[in-house]
């Protein structure tokens, strides 16, 4: 399939779920309606919501600060009538700052939520992105007894799909934006300290979904390394492609654990990241994901592992999310790629007493109605492990 027909297939897929209401194991995804538009058209306005993660701040425990990462995006209904209304189709795909938010904490009982701060994360329509993908061993390998008991983390390669996902729907909605697919791991046996370029910087969805399978599974886990060097080269093609105009930066890890071989730390990525402006996006499976331990009986301890995760997003204006098994990835990957082209909402809520250490947090979030002040139902289920 060329390039052009991958947009214009994209461009027809309805990018919204036209279910009132899923519950996915991510977060969820609601389409709430805003009322008929004025006009001849009659098109009806709506609200995708869906919640991406819950992120404890890294000074969660003094300050029981959690950031929520939300989309609030405008969508339009398709009726069937002629929807060449410029002035509707410019909001449509588009963050939406004017949504309110109520919180619920449901556990540990008495605790209560107060919003503190909303920024919105706006999109600029166009811009940069590189797709970083985990092929360390214990993605696909399976191990001797007491090496790793849970591997393989990602047998079925769902995180190949993922990134196709992304490319695809990223390109397709801002076709003038660039991306790279990377990995890092091994390759024929010998490992490569640093990132691999599986594509480089293009505006072409055929060639990134096809470098995208050339991901591989062996080897040690470098992706503190892998990072830094994806922060120069995007500096680079920023530079070159787009000069000072504003654009659009994200890198976004898929991985299933923490660095073991390389050279640069996480304050080094942490710092770098945070002189270039590039958020740093964290997609966290098997030990690197939040139910880890709850799922596999902590056969593993993944606290430090998911807290540095956790402090790599948050400090670098990234975002934490996390899934259960690798078969969600690929539902993630469509809010990553709308959030991406449309922007999201970050919510920056304090929890009041703030939950022990290991304390599981269980919560709704709710739209609140403009008119009413009350919340809309359904709501949208979240919960986290208190590091």
């Amino acid at each position: 399939m060329t390039q052009e027909m991958m947009k214009v297939e994209s461009a027809k897929r309805p990018w919204y779920t036209k279910k009132r209401y899923m519950a996915l194991g991510v977060g969820g995804v609601s389409v709430l309606s805003a009322g008929c538009l004025d006009g001849a058209l009659g098109l009806l306005l709506s609200l995708l919501l869906a919640f991406m993660g819950a992120n404890p701040l890294p000074d969660f425990g003094q300050t029981g600060e959690v950031e929520f990462t939300l989309l609030s995006q405008n969508t339009i209904d398709e009726t069937g009538v002629d929807d060449s209304d410029s002035s509707t189709d410019a909001e449509e795909g588009k963050v939406n700052p004017d949504v309110e938010y109520i919180i619920e904490v449901d556990s540990p009982a008495g605790t209560t939520a107060t919003i503190e701060s909303v920024d919105v994360k706006e999109a600029n329509g166009e811009g940069t992105f590189t797709v970083l993908m985990d092929s360390s061993g214990s993605m696909e390998g399976s191990f001797s007894a007491g090496v790793c008991d849970t591997c393989p983390h990602d047998p079925d390669r769902k995180r190949v799909e993922a990134a196709r996902i992304i490319a695809k729907e990223v390109l397709g909605r801002s076709p003038s934006s660039r991306m790279a697919m990377m990995d890092w791991g091994e390759q024929d046996g010998t490992p490569f300290a640093g990132v691999r370029t599986l594509t480089d910087y293009t505006s072409d969805a055929s060639e990134l979904v096809d470098g995208a399978t050339k991901t591989s599974s062996l080897g040690a886990t470098y992706v503190y390394d892998a990072l830094m060097d994806i922060l120069s080269l995007m500096d680079s093609d920023i530079a070159e492609t787009f000069n000072t105009r504003p654009i659009d930066k994200g890198i976004i890890v898929m991985t299933d654990g923490e660095d073991t071989h390389s050279v640069a730390t996480l304050n080094d990525v942490i710092e770098k990241a945070k002189g270039l402006e590039i958020p740093v996006h964290v997609v966290g499976l098997g030990p690197a994901g939040e139910k880890f331990n709850e799922l596999f009986q902590g056969t593993e301890s993944n606290k430090d592992i998911i807290q540095d995760l956790r402090r790599l997003a948050s400090e670098t204006g990234g975002f934490y999310a996390s899934v259960d098994n690798a078969a969600e990835l690929e539902e993630l990957a469509n809010f990553i790629a709308i959030g991406m082209t449309g922007g999201y909402t970050s919510t920056i809520v304090k929890l009041d007493p703030v939950p022990p250490s290991g304390t599981i947090v269980k919560g709704t979030i709710f739209v609140k109605d403009p008119d009413s002040g009350e919340k809309v139902e359904p709501g949208e289920p979240w919960d986290f492990v208190a590091p």
